[in-house]
C-alpha cells in the first residue's frame, strides 16, 4: 500500500529544491502518507509480536544493513514519522523512476523484460 501510494501520489509531486519550503501539497500528501503509514504499522505490529517501538527498533536494528530491502524499511519508516524524511523519500524515488524510465528504450517496461531474462537463463528443463 505505501508502494501504491508513493507510485501513484507522490510521483506527481513536485518537489521543491533542497532549502527551499515545499508546497501545501507536499505536506498534504505527507499527512495522507502518514494515516497510511500508521495503518500498515500497527498491523505489522501486531503481525510481529512487537508491543513497543523500542522493540521493533532492537529488531530492525539486528537486521543486516547492507540488505537494500531493510534500507528501503527504514527509509519508509523513517518517512512515516518525519516530514523532512518524507520529502528525501518522494525525491529518491522520483529519482529512481526517472532512471527507470531512461533504461527502458523499447518502451515496454522492465518487468517483462526481466521475465525474458530470466526464463532465457533456464536451461535446465525443470518447470
Amino acid at each position: 500500500k505505501l508502494f501504491t501510494f508513493l507510485h501513484t501520489e507522490a510521483d506527481a509531486l513536485e518537489i521543491s529544491p533542497e532549502g527551499e519550503e515545499q508546497k501545501l501539497d507536499v505536506y498534504e500528501a505527507y499527512q495522507r502518507f502518514t494515516l497510511l503509514f500508521d495503518g500498515e504499522f500497527s498491523e505489522f505490529m501486531e503481525k510481529t509480536g512487537c508491543s513497543s517501538m523500542d522493540e521493533i527498533y532492537e529488531r530492525l536494528s539486528s537486521e543486516d544493513q547492507t540488505d537494500p530491502r531493510a534500507s528501503r524499511f527504514f527509509e519508509g519508516l523513517l518517512a512515516g514519522m518525519e516530514y523532512t524524511a518524507f520529502i528525501t523519500l518522494v525525491r529518491n524515488f522520483q529519482e529512481a523512476d526517472d532512471d527507470d524510465e531512461s533504461d527502458d528504450v523499447d518502451g515496454e517496461g522492465d518487468c517483462d523484460d526481466d521475465d525474458d531474462a530470466d526464463q532465457a537463463e533456464d536451461t535446465s528443463g525443470q518447470p
